[in-house]
């Protein structure tokens, strides 16, 4: 696991992804016209990427699942009721974080170069056919509800999100790179040298290029593989959260990269870089933003309507 995704995280949604027919660059077709202009940025945002609506997707797929689950106790099935489901953070937050963490040193000695990981729900595995049916028609009546499909869903996160993140990192992974033989220099300077200068400015990552060796989450996630017997419905345990406990060397070497990229001025770079390009890669993307952002809020309206009733 690397510091910093070098591909875009991804939430895989059941369902064909939809093809958004506009272009996101210009209103007309040879290139004439006026740029779309982007919707309002949410309240309390502080950079581009918060125009992203990632909590009201993190929170419409929790209403989808309590409505689901609703409904199949309702049809006979009572497995996604207990199994410890809950209201998670913004799954997409990273989008809006300041990049290349830990940022403090306090961070750094605490969680090394990773952090904690929240739980997940206990998994719920059909081997049932009236199951599977009565599944379909409760994902179908939670969509309906809602005013939600998979191609909007699907869209507004395989496309428009991994596009997001995809874009960033293609701006910020250069700037790591044209910065590395400084840091590097700053390092060496505290006692750490990596294996090979070369190869680390071709993919900086503390992780394979520096002897030291890394900690472990904390508890292990539970093992479990489920009785495949016809006719039954699996449910296994729930994932805890875990944190992430860093051996010695490891939290030495995440303070040291931390003051080494404060001394050299890497975060201040990284930053405005950061900044402006988000900028400009949501004006890029104005026409998804102004299709897909009334939807996702809409949306999320109804999801907080049907769990208050």
């Amino acid at each position: 696991m690397s510091p910093q995704p070098r591909t875009p995280k991804r939430l895989l949604i059941a369902g064909a992804v939809a093809t958004l027919v506009a272009s996101s660059a210009c209103a007309d077709d040879d290139g004439g016209g006026e740029a779309a202009s982007l919707p309002a940025a949410p309240p309390g945002s502080t950079m581009p990427f918060d125009l992203y609506l990632g909590q009201d997707v993190t929170f419409i797929l929790y209403a989808e699942r309590q409505l689901q689950a609703s409904c199949m106790e309702d049809a006979g099935y009572p497995q996604f009721v207990d199994t410890g489901d809950r209201l998670g953070e913004n799954m997409f937050a990273d989008l809006v974080k300041p990049p290349f963490r830990p940022r403090t040193e306090d961070e750094a000695r605490t969680n090394g170069f990773h952090g904690p990981v929240p739980g997940a729900p206990a998994p719920v595995v059909s081997f049932d056919v009236g199951f599977d049916r009565a599944l379909d028609a409760c994902r179908a009546r939670g969509e309906r509800t809602l005013g939600t499909s998979r191609d909007l869903l699907a869209t507004y996160v395989e496309q428009l999100g991994n596009s997001l993140n995809r874009e960033i990192w293609q701006k910020l992974q250069p700037v790591e790179v044209k910065t590395a033989d400084r840091l590097l220099d700053c390092l060496a300077a505290k006692g750490f040298e990596p294996d090979s200068r070369d190869a680390y400015k071709k993919d900086p990552n503390p992780h394979e290029r520096f002897d030291v060796p890394l900690g472990a989450y904390e508890p292990e996630a539970p093992q479990w593989k489920p009785r495949r017997k016809p006719g039954t419905v699996a449910v296994g345990p729930p994932d805890p959260d875990r944190r992430y406990v860093p051996t010695e060397g490891e939290s030495r070497l995440a303070v040291a990269m931390v003051r080494c990229r404060k001394e050299t001025g890497f975060f201040a770079k990284i930053d405005r870089v950061n900044r402006e390009a988000q900028q400009k890669i949501v004006e890029d993307h104005a026409v998804e933003f102004g299709e897909l952002n009334p939807k996702i809020k809409a949306a999320a309206k109804r999801a907080a309507k049907a769990l208050d009733g």
